[in-house]
């Protein structure tokens, strides 16, 4: 059996009919000719049983010779209850077509909308179908390379296009730099040498996909549905000494506080277990810290020197923190 008609469920950002149930009638189905009219008449129930729209008094397409799939009116697609996501679940679509001899004749597929969902955040915001996906991005100091790499799940769909756009940093006293963007659709990454550390990098992705339902011999209505996902992505580079400098202070101030103790209680064995703990655990983390740097492990590395802020900042009231050498932007070679 041919298809009768289409239902479109669009949440693709930028198109014209974004938010929409878009209906075609297919004027070359299997029982009309080539002279003769017929109505079509379109109908959808969401998923909790209430018409969103109901069958027109008047036929929302008619047909004159077989041209195939012409647009025959939308609906607009219903919000959840937070009103900021569409309604996901099983609409039932109907079809009512009255073909030349007259006859009427209705036909009915029950269709599982739900739009592409790729990670734990909010999947629309403000129903404005941006369903977000996964950019990773990832920076090798050994390499001098940084990566935006689109993780996103797309099972069950067909890329249709794909753009990851990169944004480099902009540096006092250099020339604006230019956007990197993938070259084509089947690029899933972008990757950019770096010269300049203590900076950042921005990464977007947007991402238009499809599928569709095909009618077989019990229904006769197709369903297409087109929707996108987007992300972003952001990556410091903090390669070079990352302020490895900045902490040797840290670690001076608890050797010293342990020393003092030592000598006014009369040896190693009487310093207090907290002071000899924060020691050794500054000990610990420093060394950690200088070898991810030394391998090239950015983003292990920071997050030791997170660790050690974090956990001796307090103890040894050296001022932890970041110098202006370590923050401000400068050349990088690996």
């Amino acid at each position: 059996m041919a298809s009768v008609g289409k239902f479109i469920f669009n949440t693709q950002i930028g198109d014209a009919n974004f938010g929409k149930i878009e209906f075609e009638a297919n004027t070359s189905y299997d029982g009309l000719n080539d002279t003769s009219d017929a109505e079509f008449r379109f109908k959808v129930v969401d998923p909790a049983g209430l018409t969103v729209r109901d069958y027109p008094v008047s036929a929302d397409f008619t047909s004159v010779g077989p041209n195939g799939y012409e647009a025959a009116g939308e609906t607009d697609i219903p919000l959840d209850s937070t009103g900021r996501d569409f309604l996901r679940g099983t609409y039932t679509l109907y079809i009512e077509l009255i073909t030349p001899t007259p006859e009427t004749i209705e036909y009915e597929l029950e269709y599982s909308f739900e739009p592409p969902v790729t990670s734990e955040e909010t999947n629309a915001e403000d129903a404005d179908g941006e369903y977000f996906g996964v950019l990773t991005a990832d920076v090798n100091c050994q390499t001098a390379r940084v990566t935006f790499t689109d993780d996103s799940d797309y099972t069950g769909w067909t890329m249709d296009d794909r753009t990851i756009v990169v944004q480099p940093p902009i540096i006092a006293g250099q020339n604006p730099p230019s956007a990197v963007e993938s070259d084509n659709t089947a690029d899933d990454d972008v990757a950019i040498t770096f010269t300049w550390t203590n900076v950042t990098y921005t990464g977007a992705l947007e991402a238009h996909v499809s599928k569709t339902t095909d009618a077989d011999d019990l229904d006769a209505i197709v369903v297409d549905e087109v929707s996108s996902i987007i992300a972003t992505a952001v990556a410091d580079i903090r390669c070079g000494d990352l302020g490895f400098c900045d902490l040797l202070p840290c670690v001076d101030s608890l050797f010293n506080k342990a020393y003092n103790e030592a000598c006014a209680n009369g040896g190693w064995s009487r310093v207090a277990p907290k002071t000899m703990a924060d020691l050794n655990a500054a000990n610990i983390m420093l060394d950690l810290y200088h070898k991810h740097l030394l391998c090239g492990n950015q983003s292990s590395a920071a997050a030791y020197k997170l660790k050690f802020t974090a956990m001796l900042g307090d103890a040894c009231d050296c001022g932890c923190g970041s110098t202006p050498a370590s923050v401000e932007p400068r050349p990088y070679a690996p």
